[in-house]
């Protein structure tokens, strides 16, 4: 596994003027570690698709291979192997990441450049993308930049799915584990016309693990979904034009609390769609690109109090749309200096009724613009630089300005990197209207960030990265202590160091360690002002293959102490191990997760799962 760094310096390999050039990448991610300086961001082809240039500071983790020797089903799953990531169950079912203590509503997640998070509880179920539909992971654990757009001020992760275009290809993947649960995904692309290419993807997942429940009792997850997604794609000299739909749906328990008394929560229904079309010009000099997107959300729960089966559960139904417009522009202005705008515009509007005639409605909207430049006077030197603006249009919030500043200077045996960014959010839908728990009075979050970033190279199989920074949130949302709506408590400081270790022989043998040293604080709510926020996290990973033949891995976690509303959550270590053989098309692949079976809680009262033994079978067709 590569670096955060390295994996841009391996981007960064370019020469000056690089700006609009295209290069053809490969499935495979580039060497690890590179004998040259960084260089100007370069843009590049993916499988005969241009990759948008607007990003600089978004990194390439994962490819579609290291996704598929890990063994992983899924986005989540994949996200486990990046160290800056924390993967967890969400409250309400599914499961999401956290950024440095960014989460849910600040973490933007998008997919092939459009944001993803649904308009109503501003989270996305990172489970609810299969691997077959990946081509690579970027994360950004810093804040985002004005130019990425609204949100972000948590942290930034980028899905770029499989282009549309290319030769034809056939892909398909069956999953069983012992939990039990099943899933099957397959995707198949091709050209529909000699200027038109289309791939089209679907998938089910079922789940019927038995979750402890109150008074020594279970509760069946009866759990199923369905997902499907269709992109349409055409790409010609300097010219892209794009459309996609994608649609889920599903049923599901949430995993219940093994206190007596406590509610049991099912999502009886849940169906979203998002859908976008892109058109974009790229020249020798200049580049234009236009986006517009729509996302709804419709869920109805079903909510057992005290967890009475027997009685007529309480039924609260959400219904929420997003819709977006997003303009970006790169114009060169010599060998050394290019310079970028944006401008968007997002609305979002839902409503939250229940069986007792209680019905909550709101929407936001703003508009935001940026403009920002790279700069590469030397060649072991180069800035990245933008500045904007948000404009909230309603709910009486002021204008807000943004800013993000990043400076690299890269030689061969180390590269230093400095970051500060000032980035704020909106309030999702979900805090300020949801019943009950809504406050329409809660102001934007706004967050202001440092890091310094150093890579250590002594060896071409070595590095050794360490990142310290420091993050100030005004306005944090959250539940006051003993509150049961959510507020603006007041300010929180983070800080944190990162560490890591990759050695890396080949194509045959990668290893590493990472830690992380986190804390929080604030005035008001005292040294935990974030639940899901441990002091201490480390990973450490052993990866052995034979080219594309056969390998396995060996990874191990630790997870610290950390609160879950006023509820310590004991630390834990899990260990996960996998295998994989390649025979010709076709994939076999072996796991087990959590091999020691630990007890551990995934949330306060709630058991996270033990161990569990998968087999996979995969198909590609490449």
């Amino acid at each position: 596994m590569l670096t955060a760094t390295l994996a841009a310096t391996a981007t960064l390999a370019a020469g000056p003027g690089a700006t609009l050039s295209s290069t053809i990448a490969l499935e495979e991610p580039p060497p690890a570690f590179l004998a040259e300086p960084a260089a100007l961001p370069e843009v590049v082809v993916r499988e005969n698709r241009l990759e948008k240039p607007f990003d600089p500071d978004s990194e390439r983790m994962l490819s579609a291979q290291k996704i598929a020797e890990s063994g992983a089903t899924n986005l989540a799953e994949a996200l486990e192997q990046v160290a800056a990531v924390y993967v967890r169950t969400a409250g309400r079912g599914g499961v999401q990441a956290d950024l440095r203590g960014g989460r849910k509503g600040g973490v933007l997640v998008l997919i092939d450049g459009v944001p993803v998070s649904d308009p109503f509880f501003g989270n996305f179920n990172l489970a609810s993308i299969p691997v077959t539909d990946i081509s690579e992971v970027r994360v950004t654990p810093a804040p985002a930049s004005p130019l990425d757009g609204a949100s972000g001020s948590g942290g930034v992760i980028e899905v770029i799915t499989r282009a549309a275009t290319g030769k034809p290809r056939f892909m398909a993947r069956a999953t069983a584990s012992d939990a039990p649960s099943g899933q099957a995904t397959a995707s198949v692309r091709g050209d529909v016309l000699p200027w038109l290419g289309a791939r089209a993807s679907g998938g089910a997942e079922v789940g019927a693990r038995d979750f402890p429940f109150t008074s020594g009792t279970t509760k069946n997850e009866s759990a199923y979904s369905g997902q499907g997604a269709l992109l349409l794609e055409h790409v010609g000299a300097g010219r892209r034009l794009g459309a996609d739909l994608a649609i889920s749906s599903g049923h599901y328990v949430v995993p219940p609390s093994v206190e007596d008394g406590t509610d049991l929560l099912i999502v009886d229904r849940e169906l979203s769609v998002r859908a976008s079309l892109l058109g974009e010009l790229r020249g020798e000099e200049r580049s234009i690109s236009i986006r517009a997107f729509v996302a709804s959300l419709s869920r109805s729960t079903w909510r057992y109090a005290r967890g009475a089966l027997g009685d007529p559960p309480g039924k609260d139904r959400v219904d929420a749309r997003r819709f977006g417009l997003v303009a970006r522009a790169e114009q060169a202005l010599g060998e050394t200096l290019s310079a970028r705008g944006m401008l968007e515009f997002l609305e979002e509007n839902g409503t939250d009724s229940d069986d007792s005639g209680l019905i909550a409605t709101g929407s936001t909207e703003l508009l935001e613009a940026a403009a920002g430049a790279r700069w590469q006077p030397k060649a072991w030197f180069w800035a990245d630089g933008a500045v904007g603006a948000a404009f909230p249009l309603s709910g009486g919030a002021s204008a807000w300005p943004e800013a993000k500043l990043t400076l690299v200077a890269s030689a061969t045996v180390a590269e230093l990197r400095v970051i500060g960014v000032r980035k704020g959010r909106l309030p999702t839908l979900r805090e300020r209207y949801q019943i009950n728990t809504g406050n329409a009075a809660i102001a934007p979050e706004h967050t202001t960030h440092g890091e310094v970033q150093l890579v250590l190279r002594p060896h071409p199989i070595v590095a050794l990265t360490l990142a310290g920074y420091l993050r100030h949130i005004d306005g944090l949302i959250r539940f006051p202590r003993g509150g049961t709506r959510l507020d603006n408590v007041g300010d929180a400081v983070i800080r944190g160091l990162d560490a890591r270790l990759d050695l890396s022989l080949g194509r045959y043998l990668e290893a590493g360690l990472a830690y992380s040293l986190a804390g929080a604080s604030s005035e008001v709510l005292g040294n935990d002002p974030l639940d899901f926020f441990p002091a201490h996290r480390g990973s450490a990973w052993l990866t052995l293959k034979n080219g594309r033949h056969y390998g396995g891995f060996l990874r191990g976690r630790y997870l610290g102490a950390r609160m879950d509303q006023g509820h310590e959550l004991a630390p834990y270590a899990s260990f996960d191990a996998g295998a994989w053989l390649e025979l010709d098309v076709v994939r076999l692949s072996v796991g087990v997760e959590n091999a020691l079976d630990q007890d551990f809680e995934a949330h306060a009262g709630i058991p996270g799962f033990g161990r569990t033994f998968s087999f996979a079978v995969s198909v590609d067709t490449r």
